[in-house]
């Protein structure tokens, strides 16, 4: 088995190259990590099988954008009012939070974070970042056009200066919520999304599931089976931060 690698190196506009490029080497499945992989890849081909690994949506109701693309859809809509939910609890009087996200891929988490705060009573603004530079120039505003907390999503460009997000919050003394342990683990409050390396062997699955003969259409759009709640305690003394011991018993991990 040969395996061909192709990074865009956090230039999603690499990403349709390299998916053409993957479609003329004449690859038997592609693997496609991050909602902007996965379009490049439906785009350069209709007869390649695909494992998506973020599919826009929900796995109860997205369509397949193609009858050879299959994957796993990593943040569906409803883990909004959670991530809101488990806020509240870390700060009982929160009335206003921020969205931190890009603005390429975060369209729907967008809505679906204004609802769910309009329905926990909770003001909901969006802030859309595109580069390391645009997150520190955003907290250099003035305290006021950043309200109550911070919800950062996901995406590979976003995931790459995790840390530099991490540590302004901490600075700037933002509660701040992230979507995979990687961000509490480099320093922000509470983390709550998927457990990645559970929905990579998934797509692995798959992918050797579709190598032994199976057609992607027959292998259902699913999500993750297992979410992960991490909580930072160094950095929620450094916010004065109690964490409740309700939040503590169902924590996954405490970083002490």
């Amino acid at each position: 088995m040969v395996f061909e690698r192709r990074d865009a190196r956090d230039r999603p506009d690499l990403l349709p190259a390299a998916a053409a490029d993957l479609v003329r080497q004449g690859v038997d499945v592609i693997l496609a990590r991050g909602a902007q992989a996965v379009r490049a890849a439906v785009h350069a081909t209709r007869t390649i099988p695909i494992v998506a690994m973020d599919l826009d949506g929900d796995s109860s109701t997205t369509p397949r954008p193609a009858d050879n693309v299959t994957g796993v859809v990593l943040d569906p809509a409803d883990l909004s009012g959670r991530h809101v939910d488990l806020l509240k609890e870390l700060l009982p009087k929160l009335a206003a939070l921020t969205i931190v996200g890009d603005p390429v891929v975060h369209v729907a988490h967008f809505q679906a974070m204004e609802q769910q705060g309009r329905a926990r009573s909770v003001v909901v603004q969006d802030l859309e970042i595109r580069s390391a530079q645009e997150f520190g120039d955003a907290f250099s505003m003035t305290p006021g056009n950043l309200t109550g907390a911070l919800i950062v999503l996901s995406s590979p460009r976003l995931f790459a200066f995790r840390r530099d997000a991490a540590e302004i919050a901490r600075q700037r003394g933002m509660p701040t919520l992230f979507l995979y342990p990687a961000y509490a683990e480099a320093g922000g409050l509470a983390a709550y999304g998927p457990d990645l390396p559970s929905v990579f062997r998934r797509c692995g699955e798959y992918v050797g599931r579709i190598l032994a003969g199976a057609r992607p259409a027959e292998l259902p759009i699913t999500r993750p089976d297992r979410l992960r709640l991490v909580l930072n305690e160094r950095t929620a003394r450094a916010l004065g931060l109690p964490i409740p011991p309700s939040l503590r018993q169902r924590a996954d991990r405490v970083i002490e």
